[in-house]
């Protein structure tokens, strides 16, 4: 078997471990003696949960109690509006989803189909309502603390945008400025809207909505967008580039808010208390765990 194939292998076998990290399953890879290390990885976490498994289950579920509040509480409130079916579109791994105008306007990203959903429940001026909500999709910063997934708060527009070079315009031309991009809107209101019909409690309710897809080359356009910071670590760290590229198109396809239910958040999906909590004292040497505002941070994640 070819290094590169023997060194994949490694770290998939990491993977299959119970709370295996990013980090581990890189030492792994990297290791020339990959099956060693995945032995000795085994060994440390017995180690550590025999040492203090209370509090090593105490820290997982109160990490795991938090995600299960904040993603409850989103539900909850966007169940109010758009009923008990809609209300279970909430972020993922692969699928950014935010509320905002008290939870009547949804924006779905999906980077697994590159597709671009804005939605507005029907109501007195909608139709500038929604071109509002697209511009803003499109002017979104690729800055967690700009966005608040779990809630309805609007979102500051400050910053580059996150799906910059991602979306052309009806012509194929590029959208760089605000301009291009309230003509952009323009157009998708006054020719691809379209409407449907939900359950909310048993009243029907109108959505009205546009969709939009990203370039074909969307995936291989993010990949460039974290290259820089790909090249920095990966000679740092001495972890080939191809393989961090490989974690975080299969963790996240490049999404920067991606969260799931572990609860692992960020580019390469670190839990805080385990995967995440190991590279923070790796880079910074203090033994404590990062916030999920933290982990979102491309740069820190």
């Amino acid at each position: 078997m070819g290094s590169k194939n023997l060194l994949l292998l490694a770290a998939a076998l990491c993977a299959m471990l119970p709370g295996c990290s990013t980090q581990q399953m890189i030492r792994v890879a990297t290791s020339k003696n990959p099956e060693q290390a995945l032995k000795s990885i085994a060994t440390s976490r017995v180690t550590a949960y025999q040492y203090n498994p209370a509090l090593a289950v105490r820290d997982l579920k109160r990490v795991k109690a938090e995600f299960d509040r904040l993603m409850g509480n989103l539900q909850k409130e966007s169940g109010k509006e758009w009923g008990k079916k809609e209300s279970a579109t909430l972020p993922g791994k692969t699928r950014y989803v935010k509320y905002t105008g008290k939870y009547k306007n949804r924006t779905v990203v999906d980077y697994d189909k590159g597709t671009i959903l804005i939605e507005h429940l029907e109501e007195a001026g909608v139709r500038d309502k929604l071109k509002n909500a697209v511009v803003t999709a499109l002017l979104t910063p690729d800055d967690p603390s700009a966005v608040d997934l779990f809630s309805d708060r609007e979102i500051v527009l400050e910053g580059n945008p996150y799906l910059q070079k991602l979306v052309v315009d009806q012509n194929g031309n590029p959208i760089d400025s605000r301009a291009d991009v309230e003509r952009y809107a323009d157009y998708l209101v006054n020719n691809n809207l379209q409407r449907r019909q939900i359950d909310v409690s048993g009243t029907s309710k109108t959505v009205a909505y546009v969709r939009f897809t990203m370039i074909n080359t969307h995936i291989d356009k993010r990949a460039l967008q974290y290259a820089a910071t790909v090249r920095k670590y990966s000679g740092t760290t001495q972890v080939s580039r191809s393989l961090i590229f490989a974690i975080i198109r299969i963790e996240s396809a490049f999404n920067p808010y991606a969260v799931s239910s572990a609860p692992a958040y960020g580019l390469m999906q670190l839990v805080p208390n385990s995967g995440g909590r190991e590279a923070y004292r790796k880079a910074k040497g203090l033994d404590q765990s990062p916030t999920k505002e933290y982990l979102f941070d491309a740069e820190n994640n």
